[in-house]
């Protein structure tokens, strides 16, 4: 399951992700890959990388391309493996705090080197993973009996405990209201349902998520 960031930020006002054409989209896995080809031959300070991908990527466009990709955004990479289809990394977050994409450029390198769940990603395995991004929209908070699953990302939040789980981690798990509450409560390290308490905070988000091929 995804991993989750550490920030929530309702004031922000992230691009959706519907803004981007698929030409922009398509930009946006290009900056992911460059990014990691670059960062995981470990000659460069990896967010000099980071950003210097995601720069040249933006400058070469037309501005009106421009103007969405520098637009501040929070955005997941995740990593899949080719052959069998299991995450191999995923972070993420959920502050709009960057432009899109180099915000996209800093999440491909976390995860593939700083989700705790597996090691590290090498540069011999990246020829094999393929590369999703999700971008988040604005997180509120909603009440349990309100989620959808399928639409709905979670955010549980209890004093310094955070979890989140993005909206396609339901579906591809087949789980239920229910399951999705105590799931996201449990990646928090929280019991299954403390979604019932009064003292934990339930957000919700929106994403829009695209992939390269299989």
């Amino acid at each position: 399951m995804q991993q989750a960031s550490q920030r929530v930020d309702q004031t922000e006002k992230p691009v959706r992700a519907e803004h981007c054409t698929l030409y922009q989209r398509s930009i946006l896995l290009d900056v992911a890959r460059r990014t990691l080809v670059r960062g995981l031959a470990r000659q460069e300070a990896l967010p000099f990388v980071a950003d210097q991908v995601a720069a040249l990527a933006v400058a070469a466009l037309p501005e009106s391309d421009r103007v969405v990709l520098l637009t501040p955004a929070a955005a997941f990479v995740t990593l899949w493996r080719r052959d069998d289809g299991d995450l191999r990394g995923c972070r993420g977050e959920t502050t709009a705090s960057r432009p899109l994409a180099a915000a996209v450029a800093h999440m491909a390198l976390a995860a593939a080197g700083d989700d705790p769940r597996f090691s590290a990603v090498t540069a011999r395995e990246l020829p094999q993973l393929r590369i999703e991004i999700s971008v988040l929209s604005a997180c509120t908070p909603i009440a349990a009996a309100d989620v959808e699953i399928g639409r709905h990302g979670l955010l549980v939040v209890q004093g310094s405990r955070r979890g989140l789980l993005l909206p396609q981690v339901a579906v591809e798990h087949h789980l239920s209201q229910r399951a999705f509450l105590a799931a996201v409560c449990s990646k928090a390290g929280l019991s299954p349902d403390a979604w019932r308490s009064p003292q934990v905070a339930l957000w919700a988000f929106t994403t829009e998520s695209w992939e390269e091929e299989a």
